[in-house]
C-alpha cells in the first residue's frame, strides 16, 4: 500500500467549511483509480493529519494531478499544507 500524507494548518474558526468542503467531494473521490480509503484525523483546534491509501504507488501517483486541482479549490482555507508520499513497511490490525 502507498500513502499520501497531508498536514493542514487551518483557522479553527473554518474547521466546518473544510470538512463540508471536503464531504461534498466523496463523488470525487471514488474516481481515484486504486484509493481504497482516506482519512482525516483532526490533532488540535488548527491542525489535522491526512491520509489516503492506494493499492499500488502507480494509481498513488496518477491521481496526484485531480488531488492537487482539488486542494487549489480549497486552497484558501488552509494556512498551510505540507504532503509526504511513503510505503507501508508495517501494519497492526486487530483480529
Amino acid at each position: 500500500m502507498y500513502y499520501r500524507i497531508n498536514k493542514v494548518s487551518f483557522d479553527a474558526d473554518k474547521y466546518d467549511s473544510i470538512m463540508a468542503a471536503v464531504e461534498s467531494k466523496r463523488e470525487l473521490f471514488e474516481t481515484f483509480e486504486g484509493l481504497q480509503n482516506s482519512r482525516i484525523v483532526r490533532v488540535s483546534d488548527t491542525e489535522a493529519i491526512t491520509i489516503a491509501e492506494y493499492d499500488t504507488e502507480e494509481n498513488l501517483d496518477n491521481s496526484k494531478n485531480e488531488f492537487a486541482e482539488m486542494m487549489k479549490e480549497m486552497a484558501s482555507m488552509f494556512t498551510s499544507v505540507e504532503t509526504s508520499y511513503g510505503e507501508k513497511v508495517w501494519h497492526y490490525s486487530k483480529a
